[in-house]
């Protein structure tokens, strides 16, 4: 019809379903655009990697993908290192972060 408006490849027309069961009132959260990337792991962190996995897949609430943990493993990373640096701590190799990390996990325990 001349009348319809373009819809964008990610938007849908809502149906009477949605309406009935209140779905249209419910605001969905944006989704973030994700970008492949690829990394090389160690055999111990591929292992680890499907551990966490496996864990995570066994509860019935949900489906987790791997590249969720590593993006989760990336968040948190990133949130030790913003904390440290409040602390006036500078994290700028690898070895610094892991060893802070560790540290903090310990005093945690």
């Amino acid at each position: 019809m001349a009348s319809e408006r373009p819809r964008h490849k990610s938007e849908r027309r809502f149906r009477a379903v949605d309406v009935l069961t209140g779905t249209i009132d419910r605001a969905e959260a944006p989704r973030r655009a994700r970008k492949q990337i690829s990394a090389y792991l160690y055999p111990e962190q591929v292992r680890t990697l499907g551990e966490l996995h496996a864990r995570l897949n066994s509860a019935p609430d949900g489906r987790v993908e791997k590249s969720e943990i590593v993006g989760l493993a990336l968040d948190l990373l990133m949130a030790i290192v913003a904390a440290a640096e409040r602390d006036g701590l500078a994290l700028t190799t690898l070895d610094a972060m892991r060893a802070h990390g560790e540290t903090m996990i310990e005093k945690g325990k």
